[in-house]
């Protein structure tokens, strides 16, 4: 009989209690992680618009002599000039937020008739694995290179 005098209160009321008191906190945290999340800019900073510009280092092999060599990035800005003369092989800076190589190679002559000209350009980008690709054509080339981005 003692024991039952301990406990005091309706087992209902005492729920309904708990019950009110979750979603009172459930409401608050709610709440708190909605006004979290206004105070973050929608549009990004001056600081992440800057484009991650990345050292890469390239090698063009090809099948024939050419008379010009270009690589390009996508706003059209010159990344290598050469000729066959040339080692074709350096360091290009590809942006990291759109990486894309544009390549105009001007070969010296034609190929042989039912021939194509080929070439290779690999890319070994610091810390990642080489990157190559293939290209072929009848006349000059003229293409691009969409590149994985980060």
């Amino acid at each position: 009989m003692r024991e039952a005098a301990l406990v005091r209160g309706s087992p209902l009321f005492r729920t309904l209690l708990l019950a009110g008191g979750l979603l009172l906190v459930g409401w608050g945290m709610l709440h708190f992680a909605d006004t979290a999340d206004a105070d973050l800019p929608n549009e990004p900073t001056g600081a992440h618009e800057a484009a991650r510009i990345s050292r890469t280092g390239f090698a063009l092999k090809l099948s024939s002599p050419a008379a010009s060599v270009d690589l390009r990035n996508r706003a059209g800005l010159t990344l290598f000039h050469g000729n066959a003369s040339e080692p074709l092989v350096g360091m290009v800076a590809l942006d990291e937020s759109d990486p894309a190589i544009f390549i105009h190679v001007q070969w010296a002559s034609a190929p042989p008739a039912g021939m194509n000209h080929f070439a290779k350009l690999s890319l070994e980008p610091s810390g990642k694995p080489t990157l190559v690709r293939y290209f072929e054509t009848a006349g000059d080339l003229d293409d691009v290179w969409e590149l994985p981005a980060e």
